[in-house]
């Protein structure tokens, strides 16, 4: 791998590991990501490369910890890289990049809670050709704008998987429902119309 700075990447992957191991019974325990363990943890990642997140689940009966890159298509194979030198630790399971889990009922940031029924999109075609979405959200406030962008990128997150939505999605906008909205394309159908559009495209 990559030397950077005099330091090689394995060997950063390697520490990582050996502190996921060290600490991860403290990150199991804890109720958030608002904690100090999760901030060690993430402390800990960010020594490989600074645009690595991760996020975890202690429900059920195998814990889950997938690393992800957040949408950043070029830190994909070093995400996978990380996920393949993962040691075997009981009751974890290790996931690179978030994956595909379907679109949830409800979204948050921070204070704000957006219910994706009718919510819907619109296209954007870059110069390119590249996907962009419009997305409309029913009654949305002007100062909910951005609370209510970060929320709808969580779900769409979730509905695709990171990888689909990082490689078909390139821009994001968001507005408020106009009037006529029987005419846009209900956000749940998006994994539907990403198909649609390839299909064309390839004919």
């Amino acid at each position: 791998m990559d030397i950077m700075g005099g330091v090689d990447q394995d060997e950063l992957i390697r520490a990582f590991w050996s502190y996921f191991q060290t600490h991860q019974a403290a990150l199991a325990s804890a109720a958030s990501a608002d904690t100090p363990e999760y901030d060690g943890m993430l402390e800990a990642l960010q020594e490989i490369d600074p645009g690595l997140y991760f996020e975890f689940s202690t429900q059920g009966v195998e814990r889950e910890f997938i690393v992800t890159a957040e949408g950043k298509r070029e830190l994909f194979p070093l995400v996978e890289h990380i996920v393949e030198k993962a040691p075997d630790v009981a009751g974890w399971r290790f996931f690179p990049l978030k994956p595909k889990l379907g679109f949830p009922r409800t979204t948050r940031w921070e204070n704000y809670t957006l219910t994706l029924d009718g919510v819907a999109f619109e296209t954007l075609e870059g110069p390119n050709g590249e996907l962009g979405l419009l997305l409309l959200v029913p009654g949305l406030k002007p100062e909910d704008t951005e609370d209510a962008h970060n929320a709808l990128l969580r779900a769409i997150d979730h509905g695709l998987g990171e990888r689909l939505f990082a490689e078909k999605v390139r821009h994001t906008e968001v507005a408020p429902m106009p009037a006529d909205s029987e005419e846009y394309i209900p956000l749940a159908k998006l994994e539907d119309y990403i198909a649609w559009r390839d299909r064309r495209r390839q004919t």
